[in-house]
């Protein structure tokens, strides 16, 4: 079973739930059909959802249940822009303790930061409904036309002196 969004995993997993109420065993088998090999079939299709990566479609779908909807428009706007630069500066006061005191960088917490950074980016985008693939497909046809042969410092100086 191929999943692609949440309504299909809450169907899924509804599915599995009523197959685990029916006390399906080895030998049994349930009213609509169900045998214990579709069932461990099943778990296996479970198990493979899980493992599957995350797209970025996927991923801003899943952070959209956690948005602020109660906001007025202008509030929520308000809100994700502001989480979004404050959430940005916890990435870099994090380096800064690294490269500029000294601290051990912890990843861990670098990873929440960006994920954080991250659930902004998703939310601004789905504000203005944008799907976070657009967004990032968009973003590598840019740079690919500003840098077609790769970045460059030498590229990039370039670039700077045609758009001046």
């Amino acid at each position: 079973m191929k999943v692609e969004n949440l309504n299909d995993l809450v169907d899924f997993l509804n599915g599995i739930k009523h197959h685990i109420n029916c006390n399906i065993v080895p030998t049994s088998k349930c009213d609509c059909g169900l045998t214990s090999a579709k069932l461990l079939a099943t778990t296996h299709a479970l198990e493979a959802v899980f493992k599957q990566p995350t797209t970025l479609d996927g991923y801003q779908e899943a952070a959209s249940r956690t948005a602020p909807m109660a906001l007025t428009q202008e509030m929520r706007l308000a809100t994700f822009a502001m989480g979004l630069a404050g959430e940005a500066g916890e990435v870099v006061d994090l380096l800064k303790k690294h490269l500029g005191h000294g601290h051990p960088l912890d990843t861990e917490k670098l990873c929440k930061e960006l994920g954080d950074v991250l659930w902004y980016v998703a939310a601004l985008a789905g504000f203005f409904e944008l799907k976070l693939s657009e967004v990032a497909q968009a973003n590598v046809e840019k740079l690919k036309a500003r840098y077609p042969a790769g970045f460059s410092p030498e590229a990039s100086q370039q670039r700077d002196k045609v758009q001046s």
